[in-house]
This record gives C-alpha cells, sequence and structure tokens, in this order.
C-alpha cells in the first residue's frame, strides 16, 4: 500500500484504511479522510482522492459525508417514487398526487434534519437492516412534515389504501 494511515493526500488525511476484495481477487482500496473543508469523516476510494474526482465529504453540497448513510437512500428513493415517471411504482405515488415537500426536493439536509429528529426515528443501524422504514401516516397524503414517522413493515402493511377487488 502507497499510503499509510497519517498521510496527507490532496489535503485529506487519511485516518483509516483497508481492501474491499471483489471476485476476480483483487480489491479496491478505501480509507476514512478527514475533510480539508470542514473537518468531518468520510469514507471514500483512495484512489478517488489521489486523482481529485472526489473533492469533498459533500460539504460543498450541502451534505458532509451523508451521502453513505441510509437516509440518503431514503430521501432519494422517495423522490424516484413522486418524480420520476419511468419508476415503475410512480403510478402509485407521484401518478395519484403523492408529492413532496417542496424545502425536501432538493436540500437533502433539510429532509435529514426532519427525518432524524422524528420521535420513532430508530437511529440509522435500523433503517439499513430493513426493521424500519419512512411512512406516511396519511396513506394518501404528501411527504411532508407532520405526516410522516419511521415505522415496521407489519405497521406499513394496515396503512395501505384500499384495493379494487375485481370480480369477474
Amino acid at each position: 500500500m502507497k499510503y499509510k494511515i497519517g498521510d496527507n493526500i490532496n489535503g485529506f488525511k487519511l485516518i483509516d484504511r483497508w481492501r474491499k476484495p471483489r471476485a476476480s481477487g483483487k480489491g479496491d482500496s478505501y480509507g476514512t479522510f478527514i475533510c480539508k473543508h470542514c473537518g468531518e469523516e468520510f469514507t471514500s476510494k483512495v484512489s478517488h482522492i489521489v486523482t481529485h474526482h472526489t473533492q469533498s465529504c459533500g460539504c460543498s453540497a450541502g451534505l458532509h459525508g451523508k451521502y453513505l448513510h441510509p437516509i440518503y437512500s431514503v430521501w432519494g428513493n422517495m423522490k424516484t417514487r413522486c418524480l420520476n415517471t419511468n419508476s415503475p411504482v410512480y403510478h402509485h405515488y407521484g401518478g395519484r398526487g403523492i408529492s413532496i415537500y417542496p424545502p425536501w426536493v432538493k436540500d437533502f439536509m433539510a429532509f435529514y434534519e426532519y427525518v432524524s429528529q422524528l420521535p420513532s426515528y430508530p437511529g440509522k443501524e435500523e433503517i439499513g437492516m430493513g426493521k424500519l422504514s419512512l411512512d406516511r401516516i396519511d396513506n394518501d397524503g404528501n411527504y411532508e412534515p407532520g405526516n410522516l414517522r419511521w415505522a415496521t413493515a407489519s405497521i406499513q402493511n394496515t396503512n395501505q389504501r384500499r384495493r379494487k377487488l375485481c370480480i369477474a
């Protein structure tokens, strides 16, 4: 390994390093770095730091390393369901009028600050494990303050809109 813990690579301090193996037997080298702009810790491929592909922890976009947080995926999936007409589930969300609170559409950190402060927030470990996910309290309501909670799959299953039965 060319770089070692404590090295400064293009202004980022390397504080941890590991190799993530691939099926081919070779692996990619990853590291935990201290952002030269804001001092937050973040993870990146070492090669991305070396080649300047990674410019910050995400603070320049207001993310401060949160793009690896499970809530970032929740935010992206919510936007896809409501805004992307090519999404296979769009007709269940955006196609039937479910929208997103306007400040959250482009501002992940505003969304993160709200949903991570909900009383039912499980912590990031519980989100990624499939134990809890974001739920709209009023299933016909929007993704907006006052209509969100973290809930188990069984709670969400009881909070579905009624389906029309087709009787032949």
